[in-house]
Formats: C-alpha cells, structure tokens, sequence
C-alpha cells in the first residue's frame, strides 16, 4: 500500500503539470483500486475519458472496476466499449482476475469468446 499511496502523489504531481495527461488520470485510478478507493478511482477514469473518449485503456480499467464492486452492467457496458476500441481487450478480460465474478455471465462470455 506504500507503493500505491506513493504513486498516487507522483501521479497527482504530473497531473499537476500536465491536466491533459489520459495516462497520469488512469495510472492513478489504477493506484486508487488498489487500496479500494472505487469512487475517487472511477472519477479518474471518467476524467480520462473525458480527455480522451477513445482511451481504450481507461474503459477496461473502469469496467473492471465495476466487476470488483459487482456492478456487472457498467462492467459489462464499459467492457464492450474498450473491446470495440482495442479487440486486444477480448482475450485479456478473459485473464483478468478483476473479471473473476462475471466469468459465468452470458453477456461476459459473448464480449470475451
């Protein structure tokens, strides 16, 4: 967790710097799931996406997160957009330990197969 608390403040300082940057917004989201912080998280990703709509990385990121809080619809919805930006998606959600909970869901087994 010092890890993460520590990326948090790097990634809050190059926000700092650069607002623009989709990377720094989603690197901290990333930072905050790891200490269970969901909705300081999803307000990254949605800042993300809102830079940048095509950010393929951010919509994953976001639809595993909601996979986590068991929110399978925004799950599924936010997994479908990341895999129509990057296919590359399809196969790594199937891996994905943050998809553990939907991995018998129909609509999950559609997206990912």
């Amino acid at each position: 967790m010092g890890n993460s608390n520590e990326a948090i403040k790097a990634y809050e300082k190059s926000i700092e710097i650069n607002p623009q940057s989709v990377d720094a917004w989603n690197n901290k989201g990333l930072a905050l799931v790891e200490l269970n912080k969901f909705d300081k998280a999803l307000e990254t990703y949605d800042k993300a996406i809102e830079l940048n709509p095509q950010y393929s990385e951010a919509w994953y990121n976001r639809a595993c997160m909601y996979s986590l809080i068991n929110n399978k619809d925004q799950s599924i919805l936010n997994l479908k957009k990341a895999i129509n930006l990057d296919s590359w998606y399809k196969e790594k959600a199937q891996t994905d330990d943050g998809f553990k909970g939907l991995r018998m869901n129909e609509q999950f087994k559609k997206l990912t197969n």
